[in-house]
């Protein structure tokens, strides 16, 4: 029967895995203690050898687009508002929790970074993808700040 014996144990086990790891990026927009958690919590998955090769990458690869999404939303809202404004068109809709979104995501990122095994994480296979990650990190902060600094 569908899901039994040692190949069903391991499909749940990932399941599972998947199951949690889903609902705990879903939280990463909530405001306050529940984005902490999320946060938390998906660090503590990440981090485990066992989930970090496939899951880890997948939550890189989400991570990222999270960065150009808000990255994208950054600079269209500014220089399309005026625009937009001018020319009596509407905007594209603004997403108001990705900014909670964004610092969820980067928390998460600190947090596998902080418990995780140096040796995993600074691998030759996830090199490439934790320089694309810090260098959105980067840019993310620098739309974030102030246009006066």
């Amino acid at each position: 029967s569908h899901g039994e014996g040692e190949g069903g144990d391991d499909t749940k086990a990932t399941t599972l895995a998947s199951s949690i790891l889903s609902t705990s990026r879903s939280h990463l927009s909530d405001p306050g203690p529940t984005r902490d958690a999320a946060a938390a919590c998906l660090a503590s998955l990440l981090s485990r050898p066992d989930l970090e090769s496939h899951h880890l990458e997948e939550f890189a690869h989400w991570s990222h687009g999270v960065m150009d999404r808000y990255l994208h939303q950054q600079q269209h809202h500014t220089t399309r508002a005026a625009t937009a404004t001018a020319a009596g068109t509407a905007l594209e809709p603004y997403d108001p929790k990705l900014p909670l979104l964004i610092i969820g995501t980067v928390q998460t990122l600190a947090q596998i970074y902080k418990s995780g095994t140096r040796s995993n994480l600074m691998g030759e296979r996830h090199l490439i993808t934790v320089e694309r990650l810090w260098t959105s990190a980067i840019l993310v902060a620098d739309a974030a700040a102030p246009s006066g600094r």
